[in-house]
């Protein structure tokens, strides 16, 4: 495994167990987000009523490391899943301690 896989590994994991600490916890199943070819979600959950997911970056600046394309696949996978639980959906972005948020209805 690689020092940058490892990293990303473990920054999802702490952002995971900060973030279901305090909400909801959502699974979002990575086999059904590939079989509509969807980008995948590092970690999602419930809270007031919407869901959010999060995109943890490793690197500091953090979303401007993603590809048009890779962007793309996590807006449709929001898309997606807004629809079929017809709920608001919230995009966040966490790199570091920082976390911007793009919402979808």
């Amino acid at each position: 495994m690689s020092k940058n896989i490892a990293k990303g590994n473990l920054n999802e994991k702490i952002a995971s167990l900060n973030y279901h600490n305090q909400n909801k916890a959502l699974l979002i199943s990575s086999k059904l987000l590939r079989a509509y070819d969807l980008g995948q979600v590092d970690l999602s959950y419930i809270k007031n009523g919407r869901i959010h997911l999060v995109e943890v970056k490793s690197s500091q600046t953090g979303i401007s490391h993603l590809s048009r394309r890779q962007k793309h696949r996590i807006y449709k996978s929001a898309d997606f899943i807004a629809q079929i639980l017809d709920v608001e959906v919230q995009i966040n972005y966490l790199n570091g301690c920082q976390m911007r948020g793009h919402s979808l209805t």
